[in-house]
């Protein structure tokens, strides 16, 4: 069996500095692989095949209409003729749009995302080439979500959606509740790119990524998350109950009575206070607010046994200590006693199987 390699130009504009990968674009950007198992063994023609699975390329075998020793030998001279001549990635596309759905309901959304960038472009057919992007549109939607570019999320889910009728192809049995799902979360992440302070809806959000993230067996990144929820769930009482608006510009007349004299020396020269998450909830107790009380009996304040200060020994916050599960757990569980939310996900990413 042999492969041919067909080259379309080889010119490359040398670089010193990028020349190795000028060199390696060049090879992609230059070069058409026919992939001719013309005189294969079959063992020889089944291992070329499974090397070229990964190329951009087209097979081609080569037979005749007219063979010597009564039909059985080699092809006559002058008589030969091309049976096959098709792109692999036409039909391989359908297993990466199988792998790519694999790999992102398990998180991996950069990588699915990569998955389908390669089919795209290794795909010759345009039905194939346009089902596969409309796909990576969708994965790209929920990837720009898990980074909180929920703006970015919005625009993907947009572009999904104009081209659903590739949906169907792909998932024809899922189709109507895919697309209904693509557009509820398409509503979601323009209302949370909408906001430009902390709602309860951001909070959520912050607290499902933190379940992602957890997942993921990535702890310190979890609690970091729901660090940044349990602190804007102070702010959004704060800002709904009792009128602070601001957390980082607060009055010395907004403070309860009980912290006004303790604090009179700690605010700045326009007497402004910055609150920070124990700060927020200490003003929310003294305030006599339901959750701010709340707050200091699950033992959340600035005391050794809270996990908010187990949370502040980590190697991403002020120590050298990664987080284990232990402390996500308990954080996770006491967010859930000052927030009304369900334990579990009710609004479930990961895509049907195709």
């Amino acid at each position: 069996a042999k492969a041919s390699v067909h080259r379309r130009s080889s010119y490359i504009q040398y670089n010193p500095e990028h020349y190795h990968c000028q060199l390696y674009c060049a090879r992609i950007n230059n070069y058409a692989a026919v992939v001719d198992f013309t005189g294969g063994t079959k063992v020889m023609s089944a291992a070329l095949a499974l090397v070229a699975r990964r190329w951009k390329c087209t097979f081609a075998y080569v037979g005749g209409r007219e063979r010597n020793k009564n039909g059985v030998g080699v092809v006559v001279s002058g008589r030969e003729q091309q049976f096959s001549h098709f792109n692999p990635w036409d039909v391989l596309g359908y297993q990466a749009v199988e792998d790519a759905v694999a790999v992102f309901n398990h998180g991996g959304y950069a990588a699915a995302a990569a998955l389908l960038d390669g089919a795209v472009k290794n795909a010759g057919q345009p039905a194939l080439k346009r089902e596969l992007a409309t796909l990576k549109a969708v994965v790209d939607a929920y990837a720009a979500w898990d980074c909180f570019d929920h703006d970015k999320a919005k625009r993907h889910f947009d572009d999904a959606l104009k081209n659903r009728n590739d949906l169907a192809a792909i998932f024809p049995h899922e189709t109507r509740s895919l697309v209904a799902r693509l557009e509820r979360h398409r509503d979601r992440a323009m209302q949370l790119a909408s906001a430009n302070e902390p709602t309860a809806a951001w909070v959520e959000d912050l607290v499902r990524n933190a379940r992602r993230r957890a997942a993921e067996g990535r702890f310190d990144d979890a609690v970091a998350r729901l660090y940044r929820a349990f602190e804007a769930l102070a702010q959004v009482r704060l800002r709904e109950k009792h009128g602070v608006s601001d957390t980082k510009a607060v009055l010395l007349s907004q403070l309860p009575d009980t912290l006004r004299t303790e604090w009179a020396n700690r605010g700045r020269d326009n007497r402004c206070f910055m609150l920070g998450l124990q700060d927020a909830w200490r003003v929310l107790k003294g305030c006599n607010d339901a959750l701010g009380r709340k707050f200091f009996e699950l033992g959340l304040a600035d005391e050794p046994g809270s996990p908010l200060v187990a949370r502040n020994q980590s190697i991403l916050a002020h120590g050298f200590q990664p987080v284990g599960e232990p402390v996500y757990s308990r954080l996770h569980e006491k967010l859930l006693c000052l927030v009304s939310l369900e334990a579990t996900d009710p609004h479930d990413w990961r895509l049907p199987v195709p």
